[in-house]
């Protein structure tokens, strides 16, 4: 009996064993390849044992009749506690939710976990289109560390793990896949929080646990403004730093930005304070009026003084 249930319990990997020998066959859809996201692209530092939550979105699809998403990420930095199918498949019929779970490998080099998705439509309807919340996930902060968040991809007619989709014909999809990272794997910090026009500000950073060399761009904007590109360095394999030279006044913020194994990443977010510089004919201005005053003061102390007292009156008889 062929029905959607077998596709969905393939997607198990229970009831493979269980199918008889021609009873399944596979094809590769010719269609357009769907894309599958984590949003959002980074997520900033939050506190040990705070939590955070990334979506998983899909984009573009034709006919999605079941899907099965990996994603591995560093068991020492994070853990998942919760995993929530999305609206995208039960809008368009009957879901059958088989899998939800994640899976530790610590004996790999580096170890890993993965959150484990599997989601089925059931019964004879239409395979989703269009773009949509696929599922969530919630991961608690283990330690003071990163960690990306990247899909497993699946390798096309292995029958093994990753990321892929079924139309409802049964034919594999492979979707172009868009990772993610938690943390800050870029510092940035300047060398004052607080000069004058003219002075120079260093502003020096480090690229954490990454091998090999990056190039990455010094992004700046003057408040309320756009960001705009102040410098791009190449070959950056650990430490780096630029002079910035504060050529106005105002409140400036700076960050550094580079991809790291295809995922966009920033920095955080580092302000300058830049004020008017010392003006000397400001300056003698001042000293002008307070002399000025000083003198009106003299003259008008010295003419109390000079002043004769009122002769004195006779007393009446």
């Amino acid at each position: 009996m062929k029905t959607k249930l077998v596709c969905v319990l393939f997607f198990s990997f229970l009831a493979l064993s269980m199918l008889p020998a021609g009873f399944y066959v596979r094809s590769v859809s010719a269609q357009a390849r769907p894309k599958i996201r984590i949003e959002p692209v980074q997520t900033m530092k939050v506190a040990v044992d705070e939590t955070f939550t990334v979506n998983v979105t899909v984009e573009d699809c034709v006919n999605v009749y079941a899907v099965q998403v990996y994603i591995r990420y560093d068991p020492d930095v994070l853990e998942a506690v919760s995993i929530l199918e999305g609206p995208f498949l039960p809008s368009f019929g009957s879901t059958l939710l088989l899998l939800n779970e994640t899976k530790e490998d610590l004996e790999a080099t580096p170890p890993f976990a993965e959150v484990r998705f599997i989601d089925s439509l059931m019964g004879d309807v239409p395979g989703a289109n269009g773009s949509g919340l696929l599922f969530n996930v919630t991961f608690r902060v283990l330690s003071d560390g990163s960690s990306h968040l990247r899909f497993v991809e699946y390798v096309p007619q292995s029958g093994g793990d990753g990321t892929y989709f079924m139309d409802s014909n049964y034919n594999e999809i492979y979707p172009e896949l868009y990772d993610a990272f938690y943390g800050t794997p870029i510092t940035l910090s300047a060398s004052a929080a607080k000069v004058s026009v003219g002075d120079n500000v260093t502003l020096s950073g480090q690229v954490l646990g990454i091998t090999g060399a990056l190039n990455v761009s010094i992004l700046f904007r003057k408040a309320g403004g756009e960001w705009s590109s102040l410098a791009n360095l190449t070959d950056v394999s650990g430490n780096f730093s630029y002079v910035w030279n504060a050529g106005e006044a105002g409140n400036f913020e700076f960050k550094v930005s580079t991809v790291i194994e295809d995922v966009p990443v920033q920095s955080g977010v580092v302000a300058v304070t830049v004020e008017s510089a010392f003006n000397v004919m400001n300056y003698i201005l001042y000293i002008a009026v307070a002399v000025i005053v000083v003198a009106l003061l003299a003259v008008f102390y010295a003419r109390r003084r000079g002043r004769k007292a009122p002769p004195e009156m006779p007393p009446s008889a």
